[in-house]
């Protein structure tokens, strides 16, 4: 069923595509005439409230502004539109709205689609070394203009150089640290049939063993596609060395807190924040890379849970030593298989309570003359 899902989901995004790529591409030949503007409202207040509304985009706006739009003559402020829309603080829920929007203005303003693809070149990074200011924002609007491509608003000529210049910037000025490696996965998350031809290796794979075809975008030709897929299975691989690194560098810790384990007994807390920060971090970068392996369908070196002391013996935690002692059993936290022998072996009962006392009443005058001995010399029996 999830391949099924797919497969149909697959294949009415890309006919959604193809059928709005067609009109859009044919909007300088169909759009209205002078005329026919004329007829709709210009007033410098309501085209200023459209363009206020546009700024908070949503996609359950998108009926009412879609409305709003076809009775606006927004011809005097096709400049003031495009900012707004990229102004916007969009989620990725609400991409959708912001392309049928920008549809319906390029079919009929024709400054539109320049004024807005100016605006993305103001606004994107232009160098290697410039910093982005807001990741959510701008992996939003990268994946923005990466379907406003597909979707026909812009021309592969127009929005290509833009696009790859923009994934260049962020490959380039990432390979070490992989601050943007959530941007990226985004991209080919939402993008990548498009511009790569990759697909995810789980849905690869399924399709392989029932023998079902998935469709595939016919955006690019695989020519085009393959300096994309190049760039970013570059980037793939910076994110395995680094991958691969921090797991030594961790591994490298591990031993030596073991190391101070043995030998004092003890952990300092500043070693064992730094430890558990280091592990967090490689958590999240070995899980982000695992995405990203999928979605370019490659493959990720597998890291052993346990290795080997240089004495032989096996890692053991140590921040809980204890854990692999011999008698401990999974979910227990002390060396006592259940309660009932830990009692035994803890608690020592009083056998004065279950011995007559005229049993031991001689030996308690012993001990009373064995105390005053020792009270005199501060010696212990």
């Amino acid at each position: 069923k999830m391949l099924t899902d797919y497969i149909t989901e697959t294949a009415d995004r890309i006919n959604s595509k193809s059928e709005a790529r067609v009109i859009n591409l044919a909007a300088p030949e169909n759009r209205p005439d002078e005329s026919f503007f004329g007829k709709l409202d210009s007033s410098l207040k309501k085209n200023t409230a459209f363009i206020r509304k546009l700024r908070n985009l949503t996609e359950s706006q998108k009926i009412s502004l879609s409305k709003e739009l076809l009775g606006l003559n927004l011809t005097k402020y096709i400049g003031e539109v495009a900012g707004a829309i990229i102004d916007a603080k969009m989620k990725m829920s609400d991409v959708q709205c912001a392309i049928h929007i920008c549809s319906l203005l390029h079919q009929r303003y024709a400054d539109f689609s320049h004024s807005l693809i100016d605006m993305f070149n103001k606004y994107l990074l232009s160098k290697k070394d410039e910093k982005i200011s807001n990741a959510s924002k701008y992996r939003v609007d990268l994946r923005f203009l990466g379907e406003l491509i597909a979707y026909g608003v812009f021309t592969a000529k127009e929005g290509l150089p833009v696009l790859a210049n923009q994934l260049s910037i962020l490959v380039n000025s990432d390979r070490d640290e992989h601050n943007y490696l959530p941007i990226i996965i985004s991209f080919c998350k939402h993008c990548g049939d498009d511009y790569t031809g990759i697909l995810p290796r789980r849905f690869r794979l399924l399709s392989e063993i029932y023998g079902m075809e998935i469709p595939k975008s016919q955006l690019l030709h695989p020519d085009r596609q393959k300096g994309c897929r190049n760039l970013l299975k570059d980037y793939f691989n910076s994110v395995v060395k680094h991958v691969t690194s921090s797991h030594k560098e961790l591994k490298s810790m591990e031993r030596q807190n073991r190391k101070i384990m043995q030998s004092k007994g003890e952990i300092s807390t500043e070693r064992k924040e730094a430890f558990e920060q280091a592990c967090s971090a490689f958590q999240k970068l070995s899980s982000s890379a695992a995405v990203l392996a999928d979605l370019l369908d490659e493959d990720l070196p597998e890291f052993p849970q346990e290795e080997l002391n240089d004495d032989g013996s096996n890692v053991f935690d140590i921040f809980n030593p204890m854990k692999d002692a011999e008698f401990q059993y999974d979910g227990d936290k002390t060396l006592f298989e259940d309660d009932d022998t830990r009692c035994f072996y803890e608690t020592l009962p009083d056998l004065r309570a279950f011995i007559p006392g005229i049993l031991y009443r001689d030996s308690e005058n012993v001990t009373s003359k064995d105390d005053l001995k020792n009270a005199d010399t501060g010696l212990e029996e």
